[in-house]
């Protein structure tokens, strides 16, 4: 959905542009090549990504839990989500569904008159002297030309078919057709934006001057074509995808045949697209879905890490990690285990001295075990960062709270408290606390994602960050760390 509305923007900026600067000069082709380059960047620009830019992207999607509401008289609701995301995917859902909608009426639409199209060109035709073939029918129909077929009525071909052939071989000639169709299946595409419909009538436009200069340079009276054009304007038009005698305002194109040609140097004005595509490049880059975790604040000088926490012994797990054998923390918070430097340590799955580290279960190795999940991992030859693993939203085996779901809420239910200076001040809302399930099932990440008030969020954050460890989850049999959002609204009535 970002890609589209990235893609739109810069479709609107560089129309806009070309309407602007370059749609009165008579540099048919070029102008022609133009409207069909800003299709191609339209296409392509929201693709690429800037580096080091400095801008944050937006937080990643998670799986959104049933919402738990605290009353203030103690009491407690639970309600299913609203929607799956903490970014609004439902609703991005729903727009997602009338797009599709949109884009099948308008490629139906497409396909109806290409079939039409095709139906009326393969009835009896001949073949002209530049390979083109000649359909003449007995319906009234402005003229037109589709692929290599021109079709024209009876009563045209007796009065005007000279110039109007003339005319349909310059758009069979320059495969005006094929603009046509990549034009149409980009508006279907982006139906909602008024840009690619006003790209298509410029496209048009060019289109029949193209071929009206073509018609003149073969030394056709221009009065007389000028008449035959505002006869065609007054029949009706065949099909949606065909290049129509009568396709363009006739007002229009007699004022362009008048034109006098337009200054070499005006063709420099397209340079004035370029800021709308570095500006289309600059938005994707800032509106690039970012699928890792937001940076955890630190407090211990180690920067970008999780802040040191504080055990009921009063040792710190910096000073456990320390304790390590082989661990060293220069004066620069840079850690190196047996001289190498590494960006964190992780307990489980490591060779290290077991006699070294805290109790199993005890509450000092329960936080150096997590500490270690979030500072690095050290396995003698290799030095990866879980850091770096994906966090899923959704896996074949999802996270399991130990008793299941309804212990979940149950949990949450119970311990959740509304405060007392909230409640006094009648302070409510709805609090969104997103958190992931690690490898080894504990809870790590936890922030607010969507604050009220600091207490309120305090409130939140306390619960989640004491839930029991869970069973992880698993992806194709291996385990993988899963991201949870979960709502609690506090509420006074």
């Amino acid at each position: 959905m970002i890609y589209l509305v990235v893609s739109a923007i810069s479709l609107a900026l560089m129309v806009i542009v070309y309407r602007l600067a370059l749609s009165r000069t008579t540099f048919h082709g070029f102008n022609r090549y133009v409207l069909l380059s800003s299709l191609a960047l339209a296409a392509v620009l929201p693709l690429i990504h800037l580096q080091g830019l400095g801008v944050k992207a937006a937080g990643p999607v998670a799986y959104m839990l049933n919402e738990i509401t605290v009353f203030a008289d103690g009491s407690t609701r639970i309600a299913p989500a609203a929607a799956q995301t903490a970014n609004g995917v439902g609703i991005v859902s729903i727009l997602t569904l009338v797009w599709l909608a949109g884009v099948a009426v308008c490629l139906m639409r497409v396909a109806i008159g290409i079939v039409s199209s095709e139906i009326i060109c393969h009835h009896r035709s001949r073949r002209l002297s530049d390979g083109s073939r000649l359909v003449i029918t007995g319906r009234d129909y402005a003229p037109f030309s589709w692929r290599n077929f021109i079709v024209i009525s009876r009563k045209d071909y007796e009065s005007n078919g000279d110039i109007i052939i003339a005319h349909e071989q310059a758009h069979i000639r320059l495969h005006h057709s094929v603009d046509l169709i990549l034009a149409q299946l980009f508006c279907a595409v982006q139906w909602f934006n008024p840009a690619a419909w006003m790209l298509k009538r410029s496209l048009l436009e060019v289109h029949e001057y193209e071929a009206d200069a073509s018609v003149l340079e073969r030394g056709f009276d221009e009065c007389r074509y000028q008449i035959c054009l505002v006869r065609a304007a007054l029949q009706g038009r065949f099909a949606v995808t065909t290049n129509n005698f009568a396709n363009c305002s006739t007002k229009k194109r007699i004022v362009m045949m008048k034109r006098i040609s337009t200054n070499p140097w005006a063709r420099m004005r397209v340079l004035l697209m370029l800021p709308a595509a570095a500006f289309a490049i600059v938005m994707a880059s800032a509106c690039k879905s970012d699928e890792s975790e937001s940076p955890v604040k630190s407090q211990d000088g180690l920067s970008g890490q999780e802040s040191v926490e504080v055990l009921p012994n009063g040792q710190n797990t910096q000073d456990l990690i320390l304790n390590l054998p082989g661990v060293e923390m220069d004066a620069d918070g840079n850690i190196t285990v047996n001289g190498k430097k590494v960006s964190r340590i992780l307990i489980n799955g490591q060779e290290l001295d077991e006699k070294n580290l805290p109790a199993a279960g005890s509450d000092e190795r329960r936080a150096l075990e997590r500490a270690a999940e979030v500072l690095g991992s050290v396995d003698g030859e290799k030095n990866a960062s879980d850091a770096d693993d994906d966090v899923f939203m959704v896996v074949e085996e999802m996270p399991e709270f130990p008793g299941g779901t309804d212990a979940l809420l149950e949990y949450l239910r119970t311990n959740l408290k509304y405060p007392d200076e909230c409640k006094e001040n009648n302070i409510q809302g709805r609090v969104l606390v997103s958190f992931v399930v690690n490898k080894t099932g504990e809870i790590i990440n936890a922030e607010v994602v969507k604050s009220v008030n600091e207490l309120l969020d305090a409130e939140a954050l306390r619960v989640v960050n004491s839930m029991p460890v869970w069973k992880p989850g698993k992806q194709r049999g291996e385990v993988v760390r899963v991201k949870y959002v979960v709502p609690v609204t506090f509420r006074m009535n």
